[in-house]
Formats: C-alpha cells, structure tokens, sequence
C-alpha cells in the first residue's frame, strides 16, 4: 500500500485503504499500541536519505532539485499511508478516530508519540479536497 500506486489505480488504492480501516477498527487496545509502534519505527523518514540530502545538494547550493530532494526525504512513508485511507469511503472520520486512539493510547509511549505531528499534518493531496486532520 506504501509503494508506488503504479499498475494499482487509485480506485484500488482507495478500496485497499478502505480494508485496511476496517482491519484497523477490528483490531484490540494491545493491537493498536503494536500498529502505532509499527508506523513509528519502520514507516519514518529514511535517515541515512535526509542525511544525504542536507549534507549534499542543498547543503551546497539550495538548487530546486536539491530542495525536492530533501523535501521528499523528509515526508515519512506513513504520511502516503494516511492519504490514502483519507481517500476511503468515511476515512476521514476514521483517521481522527485513530488521531484519538493514539493520543490516548499513546500519551506514555514515546515511541507512539512520533506519529503525532504525521497524524496532525494535512493529508490533502493536490488534486483532491479532502479536509486535513
């Protein structure tokens, strides 16, 4: 669901965001901690990318494409993630019931707490006028 939407369609992107909200609703207190962690620790930017983009390109000369570069190394996986279940029949409504669920799950969890400013960031995407978080 992270990776390309090539050869998928964004109908199948938004069905496949669909499951895995109701997935994410079936799941227990204890599952949900888990799926929060999860999203922390292995859907975060790639820090050896960021490194390499503010050590090179736009460290030495603020070019466009060293911009772009850094800009896209910075946005984690997990905030595509959150796109598309916005894009899902009641997703919105959803993510904030998971905003909500982390918050209160997560509050003593600093690994949990890494989500927040993902979760509070908009999850509009240029073409579509879907409400942010």
């Amino acid at each position: 669901m992270l990776g390309s939407s090539v050869g998928r369609g964004e109908a199948s992107g938004v069905a496949l965001g669909g499951k895995v909200l109701d997935l994410y609703a079936a799941l227990s207190v204890e599952q949900k901690v888990s799926f929060f962690r999860i999203l922390a620790r292995d859907f975060g930017p790639n820090q050896q990318r960021l490194r390499q983009c503010v050590g090179s390109a736009y460290d030495r000369d603020g070019s466009p494409a060293g911009l772009r570069a850094l800009l896209a190394a910075v946005e984690p996986p997990r905030q595509e993630l959150f796109r598309r279940l916005n894009l899902a029949p009641g997703g919105t409504r959803a993510l904030v019931a998971m905003r909500e669920d982390l918050i209160r799950l997560g509050e003593n969890d600093s690994r949990s707490r890494r989500l927040s400013n993902t979760t509070r960031s908009p999850v509009y995407t240029p073409g579509s006028n879907r409400a942010s978080l």
